[in-house]
């Protein structure tokens, strides 16, 4: 999977992601990438990003128990989740649930060719680094194109 995962966005699923803006380990801008992903497949509504301004990699344990209730009011009853009720639910200093947002993806990891994953699978949004060195970004597509 490490070798030829790339998200694609394309699921029928709900979809709600809590990441920590401090994580040092998997990089916040990670959630760009994702997000550009189901915008792509034409799946934005489905995908909900929820940001913690502290927590490290997986130390927001009081932002999960909070967030669970949310998808599952969102998956029983279509009520999506939004930051502004979860802040409400979990008001800090419990949790530090933010509107802030990570930056973009190609500001700290430009995108590199991937054995085994067709350029044009890779999701892009015409920012610097978005596609590797050897493509460009199909803005139409929302997809790189080997130049």
């Amino acid at each position: 999977m490490q070798r030829f995962y790339e998200p694609r966005g394309d699921t029928n699923a709900k979809v709600l992601t809590i990441h920590a803006l401090d994580d040092g380990l998997v990089l916040p801008e990670n959630e760009t990438k994702y997000r550009q992903a189901f915008e792509a497949a034409g799946r934005a509504d489905q995908l909900v990003q929820l940001s913690t301004t502290q927590g490290g990699h997986c130390g927001f344990i009081a932002e999960l128990f909070a967030a669970i209730p949310a998808l599952t009011a969102w998956i029983e009853h279509g009520e999506k989740p939004s930051t502004a009720a979860l802040m409400s639910a979990c008001p800090a200093p419990a949790c530090s649930f933010t509107d802030a947002e990570p930056g973009p993806w190609g500001r700290k990891v430009a995108e590199r060719a991937q054995k085994g994953v067709a350029i044009d699978s890779l999701v892009c949004s015409g920012l610097d680094g978005d596609c590797p060195s050897d493509a460009s970004c199909d803005l139409a597509a929302g997809h790189c194109a080997a130049d």
